[in-house]
């Protein structure tokens, strides 16, 4: 049983730059989230492209011993960069547009999770935290200077400043990682995007996990959390949330 919930919201700006999807096909699932750089004109453009071609790849590979090989995923993401490229070319207009990328394919025994930029993946067991995507950014540099400590990324001046993206110049490759270990009744993985994730701390994703919920009540407690704590004016935010079931 696979039991994903999703959400993607405006917050306090003129409009939405980040996607969702997700698909279910044969006892495999995948998650794609992807945001849009805001200070770049079209980028939600980009990150459109980049979770639809995610998908289709998906779809299309579902039944393919390629699904779960770290080498495909990272052809897919370099083939969704390219698929961002050709509609900047066409557009000059969009000429600067530019996205993160997380993906999440998992068949709930084998889970490979990919991402570029600071758009977040979360993989839940037991209650605790087995997984985290590390951000592509200056804050997240700072981090492994020692400089802040990993909570204090969300606050930090250079948060939203990014060392890698889909749709620049030039591709570079993802952060690839295989979990080879199966997912049980109540694990999961929550997927978002920085206008979500700033708000909630890693112990409160846990918590969501360590309450046998479904994953429509966990994102609802995720967006009650947000609207106390966020500001006139937030981000965008998109999230979904997985639960395996029985």
């Amino acid at each position: 049983m696979h039991d994903i919930s999703i959400l993607s919201e405006i917050g306090g700006r003129a409009y939405n730059q980040d996607s969702i999807m997700v698909s279910q096909k044969n006892g495999k699932y995948c998650i794609a989230v992807a945001d849009g750089l805001g200070s770049y004109n079209g980028s939600e453009i980009a990150s459109r492209v980049a979770v639809q071609y995610l998908v289709d790849w998906f779809n299309e590979n579902c039944d393919s011993e390629e699904l779960f090989v770290k080498s495909s995923i990272s052809s897919a993401l370099m083939r969704a960069h390219n698929k961002i490229i050709e509609h900047k070319e066409a557009d000059m207009s969009i000429s600067s547009s530019c996205t993160t990328i997380a993906f999440v394919v998992s068949d709930n025994t084998t889970s490979v999770m990919a991402h570029i930029g600071d758009t977040r993946i979360y993989e839940i067991k037991n209650g605790r935290i087995l997984y985290r995507s590390k951000d592509h950014s200056l804050a997240q540099l700072a981090v492994e200077r020692g400089e802040i400590t990993a909570d204090q990324i969300s606050t930090h001046k250079d948060q939203n400043k990014l060392l890698r993206v889909l749709g620049s110049d030039y591709f570079v490759d993802a952060d690839i990682s295989t979990d080879f270990f199966p997912l049980s009744k109540g694990d999961g993985f929550v997927v978002c995007t920085d206008g979500l994730w700033e708000y909630v701390k890693d112990k409160e994703f846990e918590e969501l996990f360590e309450n046998k919920s479904t994953s429509s009540a966990k994102l609802n407690k995720l967006k009650e959390l947000h609207d106390e704590r966020a500001d006139f004016g937030c981000d965008n935010f998109s999230v979904a949330v997985f639960v395996k079931g029985e």
